[in-house]
């Protein structure tokens, strides 16, 4: 069919019509896209992406889709996400099972699986399927009540034989029952079917309209005088797709239903509520709910059946039927969970955690659950993977799919419950800056204003190409980012130059990095804390703009504009810097770093590559930076953009510090071990010693996040690639003052950079690139190494024991706050090198305790003998 007959193609009345009616091969369903590209004035690359392996076997074909869809023009992508792994005990399903969810919604897939986590600690689920059904209801009209009544009497003997014409009709189909409903000359009947794997919809519309014709035919014959005035295959009685009544109290579909019982421990580490809180936000929610006159009771049961159905290729409107449904909670004693946990074939029930009592149980019944396993869209390509998925594709597995959604369902009912209950689910599905203006960088910023004459005046800029680059290793723009609509995070230019004189092409690579604001990330950061249970979220909220993220946007803009050569050396190239407060535009331009001129790049999570010679380098420039900056008191304290933090602040703080450890050692036991809370729960004890001590000390400008995810070496100019850091200078005496290597330190990411003595960054660092196993005598003679170099540098001495004194002390300031927030966010994302530098970082400071108590560490004396 050309252009022009496309075009063309009209109804009688002369109006345009969609062209190629009723094909379904891939190039009339092309043709019909590009037609409704034109008619739209609108582009549909993505729609019109087929499967990848279009046609290479039948649910990769469009031919498939007949049947499903009419007029296909390409596909809809929804992103699936990996629910799980959830323990499910019951008839048709018993194991561990991974469920994928088809959705947009953000939260919905990590709340499911935290309510899948507590249950798998309690035990696992319980599920059964009861009943399964399929209806439809037809109705019939007569002259008069009477005659009405005289066909069903009539009716109601015929069944076996009704059951023979199903037979004949479908080899799937099975009537199972006939229901009247009588108003006044109307009669309705509901034809209840067994429809095996399938959901059936379509099966009983076509078996009840043969049984009905077959009947209508049979009274005429059998009944003189009762006359059928009126006849509807479909009295909406079914309620096919809708909210009603009668699908809670009867069955149309599967049901089914999952229970569990929830001990106290469980609640509390995982869900972050207590069961009397619970059980108090349960039943205001049943009093509203009565009061509002809802069918049934749940929280949001139709979240999980939509994203499982849209995965599966179910009819999605069934989610409104399938949705209502029941959920029961109650008190729970602590010899019903301890038996239920023997049911479950756990054998010591205080594993679970039933030791500290009671807690809740859980049912949740689900009466009309549509779903099938073959049929309808159960056949095409993603959704036969994600039956597959969960052991559900084909005949026998119904009961499977519908024992696998109820036992998730009521994951998904807990967990979102108690983010209610616990205070957490405002901030799980806020966006930030969603109702606000959407200031910040935008695509105009990005033109030729912002690469010409960066390269100097004998230089043209000729073009600038994107590429892909990660967001860097920045936690606060990586967090955020994801968060936002507005451009934030990094974005990489190839930026291509010609010489005016030779005409010589050149290429230089650049990153544009973008801030958010510093609101912006504490509410992120709020965010991530009130998913971690309601008194961290109450005390965070109290004091997170005094945790270090005020003004993150900006302090290093400010800093990247400083004329100080001897300080920017060790930064990256700066090119240029947009900034402009009022608009919330804070970027900066810089040099794209590689690893053909540096070395140990990006390698946090993996420090097998450093050795003490690359740290000593690192040490030394540390040393010459934080040298800079000593004497500068004044100065530093007139930037507003920079923050001091306090013994009063700490101590006021005490709060969130105490919830933070808690938080971290219920978690993280294995790394945050009791030995370790309880050395920092007596550090918060001991705030004030602490800072009496570090107060006094020299303070300087801190990194305030000095680890390798923020720092690199530049190999010396005569170095190539391939010199990285294993193959890399002789070890030197320590006592060379300064350290002689050509390499030199480059260090980014300074959003949260502040005023600080300067072995907080050097207990950072060592903590970051020093394995566990570390002797203790190692880390002094690094101590003692950069303290040499930071007396070189500026010129001043510092009493050895006072010194190491600050640098411990410094040490149990790193862990009550910095590495309780890093492990508050591990919580969410994995973050491979926390468990390390924990180990670290507590190896140095068990070492230095050597089992006595931390008041040890504030005595003078044990600094003097040991140096």
């Amino acid at each position: 069919m050309s252009e022009t007959e496309l075009d063309s193609d009209k109804d009688p009345y002369g109006h345009p019509r969609i062209p190629l009616r009723g094909l379904y091969d891939v190039n009339s369903c092309n043709l019909r896209r590009q037609w409704a590209e034109k008619f739209a004035n609108c582009t549909l690359d993505q729609v019109g992406a087929w499967w990848p392996n279009q046609g290479s076997d039948d649910a990769c074909s469009c031919l498939k889709l007949k049947g499903n869809i009419e007029n296909p023009i390409g596909l809809a992508k929804v992103p699936v996400g990996l629910v799980g792994p959830l323990l499910v005990r019951g008839k048709n399903v018993a194991g561990y099972i991974l469920c994928p969810f088809a959705t947009t919604e953000g939260a919905l897939v990590a709340s499911a699986t935290r309510g899948a986590s507590a249950l798998m600690r309690s035990g696992g689920v319980f599920v059964s399927t009861e009943d399964h059904v399929m209806t439809r209801a037809p109705s019939f009209t007569f002259a008069n009540a009477k005659e009405a009544e005289l066909f069903w009497t009539w009716l109601r003997d015929k069944l076996d034989d009704l059951r023979l014409q199903v037979r004949q009709y479908s080899q799937h189909a099975e009537l199972v029952s006939l229901s009247p409903q009588r108003f006044g000359r109307t009669l309705v009947v509901q034809f209840k079917y067994c429809t095996r794997d399938a959901a059936g919809q379509n099966m009983v519309t076509g078996a009840t309209s043969h049984l009905c014709k077959w009947l209508l035919g049979k009274a005429e014959k059998d009944m003189e005088g009762v006359r059928v005035v009126r006849f509807l295959i479909e009295s909406n009685l079914s309620c096919d797709k809708k909210l009603a009544m009668l699908n809670l109290v009867q069955t149309r579909g599967v049901h089914v239903q999952a229970e569990a019982w929830v001990p106290e421990s469980v609640l509390q580490s995982v869900l972050k509520v207590d069961s009397t809180s619970l059980l108090d936000t349960y039943q205001h929610f049943i009093h509203s709910s009565f009061r509002a006159g809802t069918i049934g009771f749940n929280t949001n049961a139709s979240n999980i059946i939509a994203a499982v159905f849209i995965a599966t290729g179910q009819d999605v409107a069934s989610v409104v039927e399938s949705a209502t449904c029941q959920l029961i909670l109650a008190p729970a004693s602590k010899e019903e969970i301890e038996q239920a946990m023997r049911n479950a074939g756990v054998e010591h029930p205080a594993s679970c955690g039933t030791e500290e009592g009671g807690g809740v149980y859980a049912c949740l019944v689900m009466p009309s659950l549509i779903v099938g396993t073959v049929g309808g869209g159960t056949g095409l390509a993603t959704q036969k993977e994600c039956l597959r998925l969960m052991g559900c594709h084909g005949t026998g597995d119904v009961g499977r799919l519908a024992e696998i959604i109820v036992g998730f369902a009521l994951a998904l009912e807990l967990s979102t419950l108690a983010s209610i209950c616990g205070g957490q689910f405002a901030s799980a599905h806020e966006k930030l800056g969603r109702n606000r203006p959407q200031n910040g960088l935008k695509d105009s910023h990005i033109g030729p204003e912002l690469f010409t004459g960066l390269m100097g005046e004998g230089w043209t800029f000729v073009r600038h190409t994107p590429f892909t680059v990660s967001s860097g290793n920045s936690i606060l723009t990586e967090l955020t980012r994801v968060e936002m609509s507005k451009m934030v995070g990094h974005f990489g230019f190839e930026a291509t130059y010609e010489s005016k004189e030779t005409r010589v092409q050149q290429t230089v690579k650049m990153v544009l990095k973008a801030k958010p604001t510093d609101t912006e990330t504490c509410n992120m950061v709020n965010k991530i804390a009130q998913g971690c249970g309601l008194q961290l979220a109450v005390n965070y909220e109290k004091f997170k703009m005094q945790t270090g993220f005020r003004n993150t946007h900006s302090r290093e803009v400010e800093l990247c504009q400083l004329e100080n050569k001897a300080f920017k050396q060790f930064l990256p190239r700066v090119y240029k810097v947009l900034y402009d407060r009022p608009k919330e535009v804070h970027a900066i331009l810089m040099e794209h770093l590689d690893h053909s001129n540096t070395c140990l790049l990006d390698c946090a999570d993996d420090i097998t590559g450093w050795r003490i010679e690359d740290i000593k380098v690192v040490l030394r420039d540390m040393a010459s930076i934080h040298a800079l900056f000593l004497d500068q008191g004044v100065w530093l304290s007139s930037q507003e953009w920079l923050e001091r933090m306090s013994s009063a602040k700490m101590r006021q703080m005490s709060p969130l510090w105490y919830e933070l450890v808690r938080h971290a050692h219920q978690e993280f036991p294995e790394t945050w071990t009791s030995a370790r809370a309880a050395i920092v729960d007596m550090a918060i004890q001991h705030i004030s010693t602490i800072w009496s001590i570090l107060d006094p000390l020299p303070h300087t400008l801190s990194h305030n996040d000095f680890n390798p995810r923020n720092i690199c070496l530049r190999l010396a100019p005569q170095q190539g690639s391939s010199s990285q850091s294993a193959a890399g200078p002789p070890a030197q005496p320590s006592l060379v003052v300064p350290y002689p290597d050509p390499r030199r330190l480059c260090i980014y990411d300074w959003e949260l950079a502040c005023i600080d003595v300067p072995q907080h960054d050097l207990a950072e660092l060592l903590a970051f690139t020093l394995a566990p196993s570390v002797a203790k005598g190692t880390v002094l003679e690094l101590v003692e190494f950069y303290q040499q170099h930071l007396e070189y540098y500026s010129g001043r001495t510092f009493p050895k024991e006072s010194f190491l004194m600050g640098f411990n002390m410094a040490c149990l300031d790193y862990a009550m706050n910095r590495l309780l927030l890093y492990t508050m966010a591990h919580t969410f994302k994995d973050y491979k090198f926390l468990p390390r530098v924990v180990n670290t970082l507590f190896g140095y400071i068990e070492g230095e305790l050597g089992g006595r108590p931390l008041e040890h560490l504030f005595n003078k004396h044990h600094y003097s003998s040991k140096l």
